[in-house]
């Protein structure tokens, strides 16, 4: 008898004693039931029409790829609702908002890009209670500046009590720019100790020059200088000093390094390094026309308000308050009969520049 394979179509010839048996399909290796007389004749036309379409031309049929659904054992991500993202968001910026609350002294000398304009400032910066305790201690700082100058004998007694403000200020501005006050304090606190073996106002100058230094290098670092930027213009400075003969010359050499450190807290503050250098360039050139020791000294003072300005600018400090400062040191230098009067102005336009510094961060 006749029939098919019902797996591979193949057409079959099987002894009709076979019926109801199972058998193997030799062609697919497939088992089947060999089925009854009746239930085979009717199989064979179909069978005919099987033949007659595998003689007719074949088009070719492209397979079908295989799902991916059925191979995918990962489950699929079920999507965030809009909703819960937004709470989920709000939740990490509150939580931010108390991290740097909490430890916002750390966070600025770490990065001091967190403390970038949040305000029309140079810096969001400190907390409101170290703006309050800043801005009282700019009041505390210029009043004891004028009681020390009615008592100033000398205009190098005047220079010392303006030189002492300046520190004092720019501790303040390292405060302002994320700086411990306790690091303040102990700059400070040691350049009191060291006064004490001082037993001339040149002196006094000379140590309150070291010790500007120190702080601007503090506040330089406070603003993201690096300590090696920092350390390396203290390390040139004392190599420098082994040469001076006189304090005067010690002066100087510790002035350069002020002048030298205020462009490192320029850069630090966005000032550009072209105009930096520009400045120290013009310094060294101007200085060739200086005759005395004396005449470097106060040139040195010049260019450190100068190069103060710089930082102010880039750091967002409105162009008219910096202008009026520069002005008012300007006219009063129209009265200076000698180098240390020069000297004693100058110095003043440093503390000021600093001072409008640390006032655009707090006020």
């Amino acid at each position: 008898m006749k029939t098919l394979c019902t797996n591979c179509d193949q057409r079959l010839d099987i002894p009709e004693e076979l019926a109801g048996q199972t058998v193997e399909c030799p062609v697919c290796n497939t088992s089947l039931v060999v089925p009854e007389m009746a239930a085979t004749q009717s199989l064979i036309p179909q069978a005919q029409a099987t033949e007659s379409r595998a003689d007719a031309p074949q088009k070719k049929v492209p397979r079908a790829k295989p799902s991916m659904r059925s191979y995918d054992a990962t489950p699929k991500k079920s999507k965030l609702p809009i909703g819960t993202f937004l709470i989920a968001a709000f939740a990490g910026l509150v939580m931010l908002a108390v991290i740097v609350a909490r430890f916002g002294e750390g966070f600025s000398r770490s990065f001091p890009i967190l403390n970038e304009v949040l305000d029309d400032g140079y810096l969001a910066g400190p907390s409101a209670a170290e703006k309050a305790s800043i801005r009282n201690e700019i009041l505390s700082i210029n009043s004891s500046l004028r009681l020390n100058e009615i008592g100033a004998n000398t205009v190098q007694q005047q220079i010392v009590s303006r030189q002492t403000a300046t520190v004092e200020m720019a501790g303040l501005l390292a405060r302002a720019l994320g700086a411990t006050q306790s690091d303040v304090a102990s700059i400070l606190s040691s350049m009191r100790l060291d006064d004490i073996s001082n037993e001339t106002v040149y002196q006094q100058n000379a140590l309150r020059s070291s010790y500007l230094v120190k702080m601007l290098g503090l506040a330089s670092e406070a603003a993201g200088a690096s300590s090696s930027q920092t350390g390396s213009i203290e390390s040139k400075m004392r190599l420098n000093e082994i040469s001076a003969d006189t304090v005067f010359q010690q002066i100087a050499i510790r002035q350069t390094a002020v002048v030298e450190m205020s462009g490192v807290l320029s850069l630090s503050m966005g000032a550009s390094s072209s105009s930096v250098n520009s400045k120290l360039s013009a310094m060294n050139l101007d200085d060739i026309r200086n005759e005395t020791v004396n005449q470097q000294i106060a040139l040195r003072m010049s260019y450190f308000a100068s190069m103060l300005y710089l930082g102010a600018e880039a750091s967002g400090v409105d162009g008219t308050a910096i202008r009026r400062v520069q002005s008012d040191i300007n006219l009063r230098e129209i009265s200076a009969d000698t180098v240390y009067q020069q000297m004693a102005i100058r110095v003043s336009g440093g503390k000021d520049a600093l001072e409008l510094i640390v006032r655009s961060i707090v006020d």
